[in-house]
């Protein structure tokens, strides 16, 4: 992480910004968000992340210079004192500017959200406290902080389905080569409710070809989500399902189970079942609390690097969190 020039970047690019707010229109949002982990499934020794507070921040700050153009620049802080390099951090997390042409193609380029996948990449967009493991696998092959790809993507709308393709750097960083992307989202207008992708991703090592289709129910106070992760290499298969019910307009509860089975000597399959429960205390303020039940037939220590930050190392987790968004 280059935390310094990170952090020299961010008063620049918030002053640059500031700069143009007469000529356009500058929104700026984000979020503060406190996690205490209660327990971390370690049952000898001691550990580094039981009994202690997480403490990260984004802000996100999106300019439109007329209807057809917008940049935006998410700014990511963290104050870990559960962290093994005991240091704050702040750094870009998304950098990129969107184009509509008058012909509704819309062109998108810089750093930004990897737009595979199902499970979302910021706390307040999540169902509970903890991203998934398949979005964990994601993250580890993708060579930006966080489950974030660099270079262009052009998206059109043909009826009920959008089309997007994407030249990007290669998801590992592996220099002078490029991966290739092509999604199809689709919500056909007789099924109300869902909302289909498919798409796949190249890479020149990892992973290398990734196939992943998800899918989103949504009908009154119901949310059912489902993902099926398919690589070519190291990974059988990656298995998600996610639902969320709304009880009231305040309180919510959530139910996961995922299960990835691996193609690496050694290693097994590895599940985990997810249970939580979320509290909405004012409209920019809510409280999560979450049980992680985690079981594997393996020891995750390997060449590839998977460590128990991606796969689902046995034993339970406990966490809580307040979320305040602005």
């Amino acid at each position: 992480m280059k935390n310094l020039s990170s952090l020299i970047l961010i008063p620049g690019i918030t002053f640059g910004l500031a700069g143009v707010a007469n000529a356009a229109t500058t929104e700026f949002s984000g979020f503060a968000d406190l996690t205490y982990v209660l327990s971390d499934g370690v049952s000898t020794g001691t550990s580094s992340t039981e009994g202690k507070f997480d403490v990260a921040a984004e802000l996100d700050i999106e300019t439109t210079v007329d209807p057809s153009i917008s940049a935006r620049i998410d700014l990511d802080f963290n104050t870990s004192t559960a962290s093994t390099a005991g240091e704050d951090s702040g750094r870009i997390e998304q950098a990129f500017f969107d184009w509509k042409s008058k012909n509704e193609i819309l062109v998108k380029g810089g750093v930004f959200n990897n737009p595979l996948g199902w499970e979302a990449e910021d706390a307040p967009d999540l169902y509970q406290v903890s991203h998934g493991q398949i979005y964990n696998l994601w993250n580890a092959t993708t060579d930006f902080y966080g489950n974030n790809v660099a270079g262009i993507m052009v998206s059109g709308t043909v009826g009920p389905v959008v089309l997007t393709g994407g030249f990007l750097n290669d998801l590992a960083g592996v220099a002078e080569e490029q991966s290739l992307m092509g999604i199809v989202d689709f919500t056909p207008q007789n099924m109300k409710g869902f909302d289909f992708q498919l798409g796949f991703v190249t890479q020149d090592i990892g992973f290398e070809t990734i196939v992943d289709f998800n899918v989103t129910f949504e009908k009154a106070r119901l949310l059912l989500g489902g993902e099926l992760f398919l690589p070519s290499e190291v990974v059988d298969y990656g298995l998600g399902v996610t639902g969320v019910y709304k009880i009231t307009d305040q309180i919510s509860v959530t139910g996961r189970f995922d299960s990835v089975s691996y193609d690496i000597p050694g290693f097994g399959t590895a599940t985990s079942i997810t249970f939580a429960g979320s509290y909405m205390l004012a409209k920019n303020l809510v409280v999560n609390a979450e049980l992680r039940i985690n079981d594997s037939d393996f020891t995750p220590v390997n060449s590839a690097g998977f460590g128990c930050d991606v796969v689902a190392c046995d034993g339970d987790i406990i966490q809580l969190e307040a979320i305040a968004t602005f």
